[in-house]
Formats: structure tokens, C-alpha cells, sequence
């Protein structure tokens, strides 16, 4: 937090004991240039901490203008990130703003980003420990940010967004949110309503705030896991997703689900899910069409009583939405200064902070089961937002109440896959919007515009920004190598082929370790991707994956290795993957375990040979596999595992996509 001459990379003890005996300084009226000029300018704009001036202090505010290609006609265009506590810097970077905006929109409006008080360069409030996660250190977190931690809220973010507005010079401005930001642009319009040109809500939270509860995320949640499984694509292990989640959810109220999640290293270890964990991974999905594919099949076997693809999938996902270490990207200590500032709490400002749960307890018990469905009472209380703020002081100020939105242009945005937003409070905003425009984009998730990329959300968003009618956009292509077929548990379940019985398991054993290597590969691979996109060095892309009953993968620079993995209960499969291309690909590999099934088997796009029990077989057909090993370890096999997706970003000029989703969970 900067307050004052303090930086935002210093301790924040010396930042709060620093704020405690300042007298209220001199606030600077005008933007100052911090850099920059064309296409970008960065500027430098100081506003008071306390605007009743009862708290000393200051925060000066990181803004950048992207100053329109041509001619400046139209208003100003506000970008704002979500969180709380996302960077807007960060979020809307060059190219990402010229790849959402689109070039009809650049060339008449100047396009300006704030970093949010709290966040990015903007006076960053950074609690490591907090940052890494640690419930524990919330209470210490807040003490040392001293009562500046109420003046973080989405109304006083929005009178900086005036202060900017003024000093630009602009009569009027439009307004594009994402997630929270959504919330920030309908506080903002609601205060300074004849300030306001036209609101763009991508993902929009209703103007109440977030309701710790996470009520709405539990009623779209089933629709959400079967919008996955359209057009019969869970068909060959399921008739209904969405009965498979509320099964599993009715069975988690009762408590977690324990079972054992691999290493890299091939070693297992204890994991355990509760509904909490089941509605945070349901939100993970949500971003990503890909991951998405996970879940039906992971809900299902859960159901059955095998959890183990269930916390794997918990995991990969964790994984896939990176780490929060970084404050300047995400910062969680402002995350909860304005979640837990302005949200409705089930606990009043006399409950001691150790009775907070228990009061959060009776009133959920007061409201009923149905109030949950098909979750319960028990995953509310252990949703984490409604944890974290357990342990954040009372706010000593009301949350200033919702204004009705101004008569203005509005386009509201939703996937109907969002979890997080659904759809329902979509539809609620955009009925508090006299000129709303509302699309319900299928194959969506969460921030519909980052999902969307290139395709008609941003089509649409050009359209409107440009004084347009928006126009139609049903549906984006979905992102998805389809629905992940989960794995046989035991050994009498795996499917014969039409050979005999143990032959054709055999077979059938490899095939699902083969693809097992898939699932578990694709999302390091993005991840890393994410990355190069970013132009960081792939650090999280690791070469060894622990398969999903125990023992590894390795993907190195001459194939992948199988070391003793096991898919299927009692059956380990080792082995080596060579050829770069499917004409050139052999798997070879040992079967054995403890479920009897023995083997020596040769694959490739011929057949296969080799021994099973001892006995020559000859097969003139390959498994489904081998096709998605191929597309896999073509990515495996350059020195730099990354050389073949560096060298596809370096020949597409299209610049990515905003990365405009923060983790949907930041405490593990």
C-alpha cells in the first residue's frame, strides 16, 4: 500500500505505521505523465484516502491511456478488472485491449485503465502470508492496515474513476466491467449517473454485491456441469449429469469425500473434497471450456464411491488457475477489503469474531435446506469468501447502498456456462437497465469477452461501443477436445473389445493409462501456454506427472515414459512412447499388478503384437488412444517443450486474448 511517499512494495507494518501519524496531505488535482506518449501514456493521479478527511492518507493512483488511433469523437472508455483486487494494468495490456475493442472502437475513443486503489501500481495492499493463502494471518493482515482497510470499497473506487473523469477533462464516459468490475461500473453509474455514456457488463454481479452464501452458484451448478454434456456427449457413462451432481452434493453435505491423489514422483498422498470443493472446482471449470470437460465424468464416478478422479480433477484445475503469489497481478489483502467492506454478513457488528461462524451457522439452518439446493447449509459455511471475512474486523462504516443506474446504452454479457455470474443475475441486471441489451452466449463461461476471442462477443462489443445496435451472438465455438470418458475403476469393468476377455482388457488397460497421459498433460500444457502468451518463462510446465492410481509419466525430448502407472485398480503400466508422427509412433510397454493381468505389448497405427499370459497376439486394429498420444507428445518431443507453441504465437498476429478471470478460489 502506498500512503503518502510509502511505496506498495514495502512492509505494510511500515505502511500502516506510517499512515497512523501523517497529517492529511495536499491531494494533487491533475494527472501527472508518467511515461509514455503513443500509443500508451502512463499518468499519475493522487486522491485522498478518506474523502470526509476523518483518516489521513492518500493513494496515488497508476492510470494509462491508449489514445485513440485517429480522432478522439466519441467519449472516454473506462476499462475495469474484476477480483476485487485483479490489476486492470495488468488485465487490459496493449494487446489486449486492441484485441477486444476492435479497431472501429480504437480509432474514436481513448481508452483509459485504472489500477483500482488497493491493486497493481495503484497504492498496492500486499499481506504475504495472506497472499500465499494462509487464513490464519487475515486477522494480523488487517491489524497492521489499520482503519484504512474501510476505504477500499467499490464506492470509493468509483469516485476515483470520477476524479480521473474530471481531470481528463471528460464530460462524459463509457464503462466496460468484467466480473467485479461489472459491480464497480453499476456503483459508479448509480453515483455520477450524468457522467455515464453507456455501461458494458461482461459477467455482471448484481448491484446487492456477492452473497457469501454462494447461493446462485449452487442452483446453476447443475445446469452448468450438464451444459457440458449437449448433444449427448456423456452419453457412454451417463443419463444425467446434472442428477450425478446433485447425488454428489447431497452426498458431500454429509461430509468430505478422502481418498489419495498422486505425486510427480509417482507417490500418493491423502486428499480430501468437500462441496465447497466441489463448487469451486465447478466455478475453475467455468473459465475454461477445456477443463470443463473434466468434470461430468469425475462427478460420476464420485457418485459411484471412487473419488479419486474427483480430487485429481480438484487438483488440475487448482493448478490451472495459477498461483495468486503475485499481488501486483491479484491482490488478496484487497480482495478482502472490499469483499468483506461492503458485502452483507451474517453477523452483526456485536458478534465476536470466534461466534461469526456460529451465527453464520443459525442463520443458514434459519433459511433452509431448499435455500442451497442441491449443495446444503455445510457448504455454505465452508465456502471461503464467507471464512475469510470471518476473520476481517466489522467494517466501521455502512457499504453505501445501491443507486439506480442511469437511462444510458447497456450491454449485458453472460455465458451460460458461468457459475460464478450466472445467468439469473444476468438477467436481474439487465431488468435494471431501462436500454439493456442482454446476450446469453452458449458455450461460455465466465468473462465471456476472454472466452470469446475474435468471435461475435467482441464483434458485438464493437458494434455497441461504436453507437450500434449490438446485434445477435448465440453461441461462440466451443473449446474442447470433448468430454473426458472417465477411466474403468476395477479390471471386470473394462470393456473386451470383442476379443477374449482378457486379451481385450489388456488392451483396454493400456488405452486408459494412454489416456489418462493425455488429461493429465493437456493442462500442464496450458498452463504453460498461458504463460508464453504472457512472454513469461514457462515455469510451471514440468515434465513429470503422476498418474491416477500411482506411478509416473515423463515426457522427454526422445517420447514419454510410463514408470509403473496405474489407471485401472491393480493394474501398473510401463513402457516408453517413440515417433514424432502417428506412421512413425510405437508404444511399448509391460503390464503386471496385483489384478493378475500380465502382457508384453508393441502399438502402432498397424495393430498390435506382442504376449498376453505368456500367449502370441496378433491384433490388425490400434487402441483410440494412440491418435491423442500422437497430437500429445508431438508437443513433448523439441528440446524446449515449448518451441512448437512459441513458434505458433510467433506466426499468428493476432494478439491474445485478456486474461480478465482471477482465480475463482484464492484460499485453499
Amino acid at each position: 500500500m502506498r500512503v503518502g511517499r510509502v511505496r506498495g512494495t514495502a512492509a505494510l507494518a511500515a505502511a500502516c505505521g506510517a499512515l497512523a501519524g501523517m497529517a492529511q496531505p495536499a491531494v494533487a488535482a491533475e494527472l501527472e505523465r508518467c511515461g509514455g506518449d503513443r500509443p500508451r501514456s502512463c499518468l499519475r493521479m493522487t486522491v485522498p484516502l478518506d474523502r470526509s478527511g476523518a483518516v489521513p492518507g492518500t493513494v496515488r493512483l497508476r492510470v494509462d491511456r491508449h489514445r485513440a488511433t485517429r480522432k478522439a469523437t466519441r467519449p472516454p472508455l473506462f476499462l475495469l478488472a474484476g477480483g476485487p483486487g485483479q490489476s486492470a494494468i495488468t488485465a487490459w495490456s496493449t494487446s489486449a485491449v486492441d484485441a477486444t475493442l476492435g479497431r472501429a472502437t480504437r480509432r474514436t475513443r481513448d481508452v483509459i485503465v485504472i489500477d483500482q486503489r488497493g491493486t497493481g501500481r495503484s497504492g498496492l495492499l500486499d499481506c504475504p502470508a495472506v497472499q500465499r493463502g494462509s487464513f490464519d494471518a487475515i486477522g494480523a493482515c488487517a491489524a497492521k492496515l489499520g482503519p484504512a482497510r474501510d476505504f477500499f470499497t467499490s464506492a470509493d473506487m468509483a469516485d476515483d474513476i470520477d476524479a480521473v473523469r474530471a481531470a481528463l477533462g471528460a464530460e462524459r464516459i463509457a464503462l466496460v466491467g468484467v466480473s467485479y468490475g461489472t459491480h464497480l461500473a453499476l456503483t459508479y453509474a448509480g453515483r455520477h449517473p450524468t457522467r455515464v455514456e453507456r455501461l458494458l457488463l461482461d459477467s455482471p454481479v448484481p448491484p446487492a454485491g456477492v452473497d457469501l452464501f454462494a447461493r446462485p452458484s449452487m442452483r446453476a451448478a447443475p445446469r452448468v456441469v450438464a451444459s457440458t454434456c449437449g448433444r449427448r456427449r456423456c452419453r457412454s457413462f451417463t443419463r444425467d449429469a446434472a442428477a450425478d451432481l446433485r447425488a454428489l452434493a447431497a452426498r458431500l453435505e454429509d461430509g468430505p469425500m478422502r481418498g489419495l491423489v498422486t505425486r510427480p514422483d509417482g507417490r500418493r498422498r491423502p486428499a480430501a473434497i468437500d462441496g465447497a470443493g466441489l463448487l469451486e472446482m465447478i466455478a475453475g471449470g467455468d473459465v475454461s471450456g477445456l477443463f470443463a470437460d473434466y468434470i461430468p465424468g469425475a462427478v460420476r464416478r464420485a457418485r459411484q464411491g471412487d473419488p479419486a478422479l474427483l480430487l485429481r480433477t480438484a487438483r488440475l484445475l487448482r493448478r490451472s488457475a495459477g498461483e495468486t503469489d503475485d499481488a501486483r497481478t491479484m491482490s488478496l489483502a484487497s480482495y478482502l477489503a472490499t469483499l468483506c467492506g461492503e458485502s452483507g454478513l451474517p453477523w452483526t457488528a456485536a458478534t465476536a469474531p470466534g461466534e461469526r461462524l456460529a451465527a453464520a451457522s443459525l442463520l443458514a439452518e434459519g433459511l433452509g435446506a431448499d435455500a442451497f439446493a442441491p449443495f446444503g447449509p455445510k457448504t455454505a459455511l465452508g465456502y471461503a469468501p464467507l471464512r475469510a471475512c470471518a476473520r476481517w474486523p466489522y467494517p466501521s462504516r455502512p457499504a453505501a447502498a445501491p443507486a439506480p443506474p442511469p437511462d444510458v446504452p447497456a450491454l449485458v454479457l453472460v455465458g451460460a456456462r458461468d457459475s460464478r455470474t450466472p445467468v439469473a443475475d444476468a438477467r436481474a441486471v439487465a431488468a435494471l437497465l431501462p436500454r439493456a441489451e442482454l446476450r446469453v452466449v452458449r458455450n461460455a463461461g465466465h468473462s465471456v469477452l476472454g472466452a470469446g476471442a475474435f468471435e461475435c462477443p467482441m464483434r458485438a462489443a464493437g458494434r455497441f461501443l461504436a453507437g450500434r445496435p449490438a446485434g445477435g451472438c448465440a453461441a461462440i465455438a466451443p473449446v474442447t477436445l470433448g468430454v473426458w470418458k472417465p477411466p474403468p475403476s476395477r479390471v471386470g469393468d473394462l470393456p473386451t473389445f470383442g476379443l477374449r476377455p482378457r486379451v481385450g482388457r489388456t488392451l483396454a488397460a493400456v488405452d486408459a493409462t494412454a489416456t489418462d497421459f493425455v488429461s493429465v498433460f493437456l493442462p500442464e500444457m496450458m498452463a504453460a501456454l498461458e504463460q508464453a502468451f504472457a512472454g513469461e518463462e514457462p515455469s510451471r510446465f514440468s515434465p513429470r506427472f503422476g498418474a491416477l492410481r500411482g506411478g509416473s509419466y515423463v515426457a522427454a525430448t526422445s517420447g514419454v515414459r510410463f514408470e509403473r502407472a496405474s489407471v485401472v485398480q491393480g493394474v501398473r503400466v510401463s513402457g516408453a512412447l517413440r515417433g514424432a508422427t502417428p506412421k512413425r509412433m510405437r508404444l511399448r510397454v509391460r503390464i503386471g499388478g496385483r489384478a493378475g493381468l500380465r502382457g508384453r505389448l508393441t502399438f502402432s497405427r498397424r495393430g498390435v503384437s506382442g504376449e498376453v499370459d505368456g500367449r502370441r497376439v496378433r491384433i490388425r486394429r490400434t487402441i483410440p488412444s494412440l491418435a491423442l498420444m500422437a497430437e500429445s507428445e508431438r508437443a513433448a518431443t523439441p528440446p524446449d517443450p515449448l518451441a512448437v507453441l512459441r513458434e505458433a504465437l510467433d506466426a499468428d498476429p493476432r494478439p491474445p486474448a485478456p486474461s480478465l478471470a482471477p482465480p475463482p478460489n484464492p484460499f485453499r
